[in-house]
């Protein structure tokens, strides 16, 4: 083609937009090197472990990581609202994707809490996590089908068009629900496991090394010396005696006869000595660090006092959760909702309030510090707690000696008789 008419030709398709986009072109992570960025990005791995997404998984301290923070925020009521002008808001029960996190996003297969903890549990492993945005027949509500991140892929033509690639096929982006962590394109996300691959590998391979180590029997592992040249069947029979007496875990510690002549010569490493233990302790740490999650949730409590837990977990609702629920909270906007709707107040929101239920203390000083300063009425806090409400209940107090600037009798000049 001449170089004219290709030049006529981009002009035309980027005439069609509103503007030219640049990212993608400049970025060069277009078409197949989109989806392969993220998936190529591999962190160094000199363990000689696989490391990806499942085998991650089979690292105590990685998957109660996952899911801790999967299970945490998906355990967090989230609602579709509205907030009015005034501030106020209200649940928006005839919107179309109401119900879609009220009783099950695929009608029916799954529940709320599993859909988005499996969706968030993708995010942590493989850095995305898709869902195919499907709408009823006749308009009424909103279907959300998790998909597979291994086989789901963003792909961005050379003019910016963003589609997705699912089980090979092209997908328009309006169908796809995508939750994302931290990326370099501001698309794609970063799988943990694949970027801190040394990491996950040290870990996988002290467990293998210490399942080995007690599977064949300590001290087991090394050369047996004899006086003379043995044929390979008398060697394979000396082997075999060897070890059906001395490998394996049940048979730790027996005692053994060698023939006049025969020595043995240990290679193996004591636990000890390879300080297995204080790694095992470091890979909580390590797991703790890439997830940003407090070590007393992966069962660490060697450095955690009452003080520092309840710090803990303010910082980890603050760091941890709340960027994540942000990110599902406009992933949802972004695809579940029109621009018109959120410029009219609608919003997906998690309630973070839910935290509170388990403590009744700090539950009821709360409530008592709304009410007292006229910010909750006394039916407010009853619906809170899931009881009804009560006559004359809607009605807000203020303590005696506190009133409004603007109410000439409520601040009186005169003491009281």
């Amino acid at each position: 083609m001449p170089i004219f008419d290709r030049i006529k030709g981009a002009a035309a398709s980027f005439a069609k937009r509103a503007s030219a986009p640049l990212a993608p072109a400049s970025w060069g992570f277009t078409g197949s090197l989109l989806q392969t960025f993220s998936r190529t990005l591999q962190g160094t791995n000199t363990t000689g472990v696989r490391v990806d997404a499942r085998a991650a998984l089979s690292l105590p301290a990685a998957f109660a990581a996952v899911n801790v923070v999967a299970t945490d925020l998906a355990s967090l009521p989230l609602h579709l609202v509205q907030v009015m002008d005034d501030g106020s808001e209200r649940k928006a029960k005839e919107h179309r994707a109401y119900s879609t996190f009220m009783r099950s996003p695929d009608g029916g297969g799954t529940t709320p809490m599993r859909f988005r903890q499996a969706i968030l549990s993708h995010c942590l492993l493989y850095g995305n996590g898709y869902a195919e945005i499907v709408q009823a027949v006749d308009g009424s509500r909103t279907y959300l089908y998790l998909l597979d991140p291994e086989t789901t892929l963003p792909n961005v033509g050379t003019d910016g068009l963003i589609q997705y690639r699912v089980n090979g096929k092209l997908v328009d982006r309006e169908r796809i629900l995508h939750i994302a962590g931290l990326g370099f394109n501001g698309l794609e996300g970063y799988g943990i496991p694949r970027v801190a691959a040394q990491a996950f590998g040290l870990g996988l391979a002290a467990e293998q090394w210490g399942g080995s180590f007690l599977g064949k029997g300590a001290g087991n592992s090394g050369f047996i010396k004899t006086p003379n040249e043995l044929s390979p069947e008398a060697a394979s029979e000396l082997l075999d005696a060897f070890n059906s007496r001395n490998a394996g875990s049940g048979n730790a510690g027996r005692v053994g006869i060698l023939p006049p002549g025969y020595d043995f010569e240990s290679t193996s490493v004591n636990p000890a000595e390879a300080q297995l233990t204080d790694l095992r302790k470091f890979q909580v740490l390590e797991m703790a660090r890439l997830f940003r999650v407090p070590p007393h949730k992966l069962g660490d409590y060697s450095n955690a006092s009452y003080s520092s837990i309840e710090a803990s977990n303010l910082e980890y609702v603050q760091t941890t959760l709340l960027p994540w629920a942000e990110q599902a909270e406009q992933a949802y906007a972004l695809r579940l909702l029109t621009e018109e709707e959120q410029a009219a107040g609608y919003q997906f929101k998690h309630d973070f309030r839910a935290y509170l239920r388990a403590d009744a203390m700090g539950r009821a000083n709360m409530y008592k510090t709304l009410f007292s300063t006229g910010s909750m009425s006394p039916n407010e806090i009853r619906a809170a707690e899931g009881m009804g409400p009560r006559e004359d209940g809607d009605q807000y107090y203020v303590m005696l000696n506190m009133g409004s600037n603007n109410d000439p009798n409520a601040n009186p000049t005169e003491p009281p008789k």
